[in-house]
């Protein structure tokens, strides 16, 4: 299973579990870059059918172009619309940097290379895919981008 399989199923089941009937117009895939995230919001801020009042960004890049989306059509971060991003810290972007800061995921990735490593060498010695992956419960950072719930 993919980190973006897995990321979606948990998407999936925390609706559930909240009672909120999931929309699948909402979920929306592509490279993870600040022009996705941009076109994307742009796409669905633009629909004549329910906004959303949130988003989830797969990383730093795609919450820039969020952002940029939610000012263009004079809407704020976070009282119109909540962003919670994946992975804190990117070499490009720092999601504490990000004004208002961003409610995000950190996954450690000071500590990923030695786990990099062996799956790496699991590869190069054709180990099954199933056994070069680790799933890691990230920390929620909670800042500044997430508004009240709305009804």
């Amino acid at each position: 299973m993919t980190f973006t399989r897995a990321r979606h199923q948990g998407y999936l089941r925390a609706l559930t579990e909240a009672g909120i009937k999931p929309e699948p117009r909402f979920h929306r895939t592509g490279e993870m870059t600040e022009g996705v995230g941009l076109r994307e919001t742009i796409r669905l801020l633009e629909s004549k059918s329910r906004k959303p009042t949130a988003f989830i960004a797969g990383n730093p890049l795609i919450a820039k172009g969020i952002y940029t989306a939610v000012q263009a059509f004079g809407l704020s971060v976070p009282d119109d619309i909540s962003v919670v991003a994946h992975d804190d810290k990117i070499p490009e972007l720092n999601l504490a940097t990000f004004e208002p800061t961003v409610t995000c995921t950190r996954s450690s990735i000071e500590h990923s290379s030695e786990p990099l490593s062996r799956f790496l060498v699991g590869a190069l010695n054709k180990r099954p895919i199933s056994q070069l992956q680790q799933i890691e419960i990230p920390e929620l950072i909670q800042r500044d981008s997430v508004g009240p719930c709305c009804d």
